[in-house]
């Protein structure tokens, strides 16, 4: 019951692409050749999923990229997909005897993608763009383009459960049918990691209500 709620879910485009805003979701379940199914498990899991089911050889860790990549061409992303951390489906490098391992142990993986693309509600001028520090994670700094405007947005500070402060700032894309949330910790010195962590359903609830319009220049890179 699960996998299929996962698969009603995960189906078809949200968002209005006449307004500039299209988000699409599509899922599918690859299974090892040589499993057996009930023909009815088939039929309901083609028919959820909105996508036949794929046979795989998962001990062949290329061959399997080789068919999510297509898979990704051809359903809706318009660009294959893009090699992951994980050691299920890809091997490449050190994570090549992490495939082979999982491998010999899979039987089927469900597959979710999700491809967006907006136009934001206030556009960022490209001659607004300046190179600005950017920290990253391991604390060192380097420059990169920023994209600037000055503007009012939905801004809000708040406190994880371990009362580490951080800010949320809303951006809206085109029809303010979807927005861009952005949190960061309120000290530059605190790794985003730490915040991530902490980040709950029923925190993120939270922000509805704690969001004010608030005037500011917002720097993102671009």
């Amino acid at each position: 019951m699960q996998v299929q709620d996962f698969l009603l879910r995960s189906q078809g485009d949200v968002g209005n692409s006449s307004h500039g805003v299209r988000l699409r979701q599509a899922c599918v379940l690859f299974v090892q050749s040589g499993v057996q199914l009930l023909p009815v498990f088939t039929q309901l899991a083609a028919a959820l999923g909105n996508s036949s089911l794929v046979r795989a050889n998962f001990t062949q860790p290329n061959h399997s990229r080789s068919q999510l990549q297509q898979w990704g061409l051809n359903h809706g992303t318009g660009e294959p997909l893009q090699s992951g951390g994980s050691g299920e489906l890809f091997g490449s490098g050190e994570a090549q005897e992490e495939a082979l391992w999982w491998g010999q142990r899979l039987q089927m993986a469900l597959v979710n993608t999700v491809n967006f693309r907006g136009v934001w509600q206030k556009q960022f001028l490209f001659t607004d763009t300046q190179n600005l520090p950017f920290t990253l994670s391991d604390g060192s700094t380097i420059k990169v383009p920023m994209m600037h405007q000055a503007t009012e947005v939905n801004f809000g500070q708040f406190r994880t459960s371990s009362d580490q402060r951080y800010t949320v700032l809303e951006l809206p894309y085109l029809g303010r049918s979807l927005s861009l949330l952005v949190a960061l910790p309120s000290d530059r010195k605190t790794p985003l990691s730490s915040l991530e962590s902490q980040l709950t359903p029923r925190a993120v609830a939270t922000w509805d209500t704690g969001l004010r319009r608030t005037k500011m220049d917002v720097f993102l890179p671009r």
